[in-house]
């Protein structure tokens, strides 16, 4: 790998999600300069490597179906692909926000649209960037990080997620938006989605770096309320709307059902 002359400091574009992931894989291994797609460089299997490659191009070629746990990161990774909650919190969880939802709308630390000088995208029919370059560079909107010091989480490119899409196996997330896309994409609300095939002038990439020796691993924990709302919040509008139905229904059937039962036991007594 190597920089194109004037991109040095911008975002790559023009890539697959399993070329990220062979991206991660030669960032776990040291960035090697063997000359050669082999374990070790770009590859990897079930125990070496970020990502286990083996079945990629059978799996998008589509000689072999895809599954949940697809291109999903090998314990130890040192480098991967951010799934939907580390993007999220990355982007939006600020902790000293008062109140119950400790989020913003938007990845600038704010719950307003960002104006041109904290984020590159298209405001008022109209480009933040344009020739030659039209994506910004990456230390671009320093006066408009996180909470955790990301910058750029909104606009430029879209960012690649391990998460699929909504939970549809073989529909991959795309997050941030980019440069030739509305405010809406940068809200909290919205995961676009992106094939395994698929690549555009407009799709990036970000990875995430362990902060341990040892790399990544799975935590373990039990559910808190507190986890169980966060969740709710990442859902899509309509998905909300649908979950309220349901609940609501149950309400009413249960509370119904025992009014019936409270009826018939006194019929009963009588």
């Amino acid at each position: 790998y190597k920089c194109r002359l004037g991109w040095e400091k911008r975002p790559i574009v023009y890539i697959e999600y399993c070329d990220l992931a062979r991206y991660a894989n030669w960032m776990h291994y040291g960035c090697p300069f063997t000359g050669e797609s082999v374990l070790g460089t770009t590859e990897g299997n079930s125990i070496l490597g970020a990502y286990d490659t083996s079945d990629f191009e059978l799996v998008k070629s589509g000689k072999k179906k895809v599954y949940k746990t697809f291109g999903r990161r090998n314990k130890g990774a040192k480098f991967w692909i951010p799934n939907e909650d580390e993007w999220y919190k990355a982007a939006y969880y600020d902790p000293t926000i008062i109140g119950n939802r400790k989020y913003y709308d938007y990845p600038t630390r704010s719950s307003n649209p960002p104006t041109r000088e904290q984020s590159n995208y298209v405001i008022n029919d109209s480009l933040t960037v344009g020739e030659p370059f039209f994506v910004a560079e990456v230390d671009s909107f320093s006066n408009s990080p996180s909470y955790y010091g990301t910058l750029q989480q909104g606009g430029n490119v879209w960012e690649w997620i391990e998460s699929w899409q909504y939970g549809v196996v073989g529909i991959r997330g795309l997050r941030g938006e980019s440069w030739s896309y509305t405010a809406f994409g940068l809200n909290a609300c919205n995961t676009d989605p992106g094939g395994l095939n698929d690549y555009s002038y407009v799709f990036g990439a970000r990875l995430c770096m362990s902060y341990y020796s040892e790399g990544w691993s799975f935590v373990d924990r039990s559910f808190s309320f507190q986890d169980i709302y966060e969740y709710v919040m990442l859902l899509p509008k309509s998905r909300i709307i649908l979950l309220v139905i349901y609940v609501l229904t149950v309400s009413v059937l249960t509370v119904f059902m025992l009014i019936i039962f409270i009826k018939n036991k006194i019929c009963k007594q009588k």
